[in-house]
Parts: C-alpha cells; structure tokens; sequence
C-alpha cells in the first residue's frame, strides 16, 4: 500500500474559508512467489487461470484434475496467455480522491457559521481472501461443488475414487458441474464513496450552540461476494440445480460490481459548561440502502446474493442500517463543598463530600434489518 496527498486553504474573505486537497493511493495485488501459483475461475475467459511469475503452466497430471479435465471438459490457462500479471488480478493505479470544503461566517460575529464538504474516499478490497484462496483451488487442491456445498479434498495420494465413500466418478454428473475455486477474479477493482455534507451551527446562548447537519454518501464499484457459475434452480431431470456451465463448479468469489447510499439528517444542542452543568442532545434520521451488506457478516445474513446473476437486485437496507438514533450526555458539578452553594467549608466535609460529579449517557436508537432466510439448498442455487 502507498497513499500521499496534498491539502491546502485560501482564505476568499475574512469571512470565507475554502479547503481542498488531493490523495492519491494504490494497494497492490497479492503475487505469488518463489514458485506457487494462484488459481482462480475467470468466467469471461473460460478457464480455471493459474498465475505465477514464470507464466508457465503446472502440472496438471494428478488423476482427479485429468477426471476433470476429460469428463467435464474443464480448461485451465496461464496468465501468461491471457495477458495477466502473477496476481491475476491486475493493481489498479488511478486512485484519485479530491476534497473540498468551505466555512463562511454568516453574520461576520462567528454566531452563525455554514459549513460544507465534498470528497471521494477509496475502498480497497480485503486483500487476505485473495492469498488464502488462491491457493486452495484446482489443480492444486481441487474443490468440488456438490448440491449442498463444496467439498475439500487433497489431490495425492487420495483419488475421487477413494475421497468418495458413497461412490467414484460415475455418480458425479454434469448436473453437479466441474471443479470449484475462490478468490479474486481479473476484473475486480477497488470501489470508492462519494461524500456530501452541509451544516449550519448557531450560537444561542453564550454557552449553548445548536446545529443542524445533512450527510449524504454514494458508494460505488463496493466489493462483495457471488456464485460465480451459480446454479440454475433445480428441475425434475436435475433436482439438485445444474451449473449453466458444466465445466466448472459454483465458486465463490469477490465482485466489485457493489453500490450504497446513504442520507441522514441530524440536529444537536450543545451546552458548554455553565452553573456547573454541561450537556449535549442530538437526534438523527438516516436510511441506508446497499447492495453487498449483507454478504459481510451477521445472524441473519447470506454469504451470497439471492441471484448472482442480478446483483442489483439485492439492494435493500443496509444490515446496519438504524432510521432513528437518540442521544444525550451530561456532567454536572454536584453543588456541595468548599465554593460551592452547600457545605461552602474546608476540612473533613469538603474533603468527603466536595469535588464530586454526576453524570450520564443514553443513547435509544431503532434496531437493524434481518434477512428471512431458509435453510438448506432447496431451490438449488446454493443460496438462502
């Protein structure tokens, strides 16, 4: 990872400060080294890709992938054939994110002061996932899609026939399609948020300051997860679902094609501290709406989209999304001891009794979304 920005102000009018700035930042993709390859099913290729800094294709002579490869018709490919880097999913560079922002003193006497901002905000996807799966795929360690999940297994010295106790190759069929992978595909690219806020602050009182703020934000280009090759809904020839392509699996694996959006207004009175009390009480209204939330965690959430052919059709409330939020804090200054308006004395009572504060938090919010989900693969697309 590499960021640098640059940040600057100019001062418009005595009354008028602008702010802006410019960050620039890149995460590289994670490379294979000293030998190991990554492996990785890139649908728009038609292949199980396998990258590498040589470029040179592995082994691919282990019986259970040769099973693969002659019965289900399944391709592998190099990077180097397909114009790809080690990573297989190439570093994306271009990061620009720029930011401006304005302050301007209404009335001239810092009692009403309007503040405003715009910004773009990178978002790197989790770049782990791709080092630990990229390795766990086919030839490797191939993986298998069955109609319930996807099963593990170690290519020597054990063969399908012998990893299977229900069975060998004759009862694996082309409904259940070939082998599986996971990890990030070429094409996935980092995403990004565009945010906006406006505020107006207002001083009521010479220790009490009100403020109304908007917010706003649009994330785009959001890494989540999908079926790659995702089952079509079971049939009566194939009650289990069937691959549309037969010579992989359903793999899951990272997308970049996400979205979010976000809006909340939001009001605050803030009291400094006066006759020994000072407290704050906000309130804000917000609706977040996204498309990969609930892939990333949660009681209630499904690891993949309901149809990982129409990602956009999973917008909905955000999982950790909250219409209603309250909140109040305050310290007060108990009014007891030496300065105080009681037992206003030094020795053992102020000793005991003076100094002390009272104070308190609350916060009352509105609970988040769930997702109904089903147990159990029952329409056969490996998703609930």
């Amino acid at each position: 990872y590499f960021g640098t920005y640059y940040a600057g102000q100019y001062r418009a009018t005595p009354h008028l400060a602008l702010n802006f700035g410019l960050r620039w930042e890149f995460s590289t993709s994670p490379t294979p080294i000293n030998g190991t390859v990554m492996s990785v099913l890139d649908m728009a290729a038609g292949a199980i890709v396998l990258g590498s800094q040589s470029g040179q294709m592995p082994s691919l002579s282990d019986p259970l992938t040769q099973y693969f490869i002659h019965n289900f018709g399944t391709t592998f490919k190099t990077n180097r054939q397909l114009g790809l880097p080690a990573s297989v999913n190439p570093t994306h560079y271009l990061n620009l994110a720029p930011r401006v922002g304005f302050a301007w003193d209404a009335l001239g006497d810092s009692r009403l002061v309007v503040r405003g901002s715009a910004g773009l905000f990178n978002s790197f996807q989790e770049r782990g996932y791709s080092v630990e799966s990229g390795s766990l795929g086919p030839p490797f360690a191939p993986t298998v899609a069955t109609f319930q999940d996807s099963l593990y297994f170690p290519t020597t010295p054990n063969t399908y026939e012998t990893t299977y106790a229900f069975g060998g190759p004759s009862d694996r069929t082309s409904d259940n399609g070939g082998p599986s992978t996971a990890g990030v595909p070429p094409g996935v690219r980092p995403g990004y948020v565009e945010e906006w806020t406006l505020s107006l602050q207002s001083q009521l009182r010479p220790n009490t300051v009100a403020e109304l703020s908007y917010a706003g934000n649009h994330g785009v280009h959001l890494n989540g997860f999908y079926l790659a090759d995702q089952n079509f809904p079971n049939t009566a020839q194939a009650p289990g679902g069937y691959p549309p392509n037969t010579e992989f699996g359903e793999s899951f694996q990272e997308h970049s094609a996400g979205m979010s959006w976000y809006e909340g207004l939001s009001g605050r009175i803030q009291q400094r501290l006066q006759q020994g009390l000072t407290f704050t009480v906000g309130y804000t209204w917000a609706r977040s709406e996204d498309t990969v939330s609930t892939f990333t965690g949660g009681p209630t959430d499904s690891p993949v989209p309901q149809n990982s052919y129409d990602l956009a059709g999973n917008k909905g409330l955000s999982n950790f999304d909250r219409r209603n939020r309250f909140i109040a804090n305050y310290v007060w200054d108990l009014p007891f001891g030496h300065g105080k308006k009681f037992l206003n004395q030094s020795g053992v009572a102020d000793a005991i009794l003076g100094g002390w504060q009272w104070g308190g938090v609350a916060t009352i919010e509105s609970g988040t979304p769930f997702t109904v989900q089903l147990t159990g693969n029952v329409s056969g697309i490996a998703s609930s």
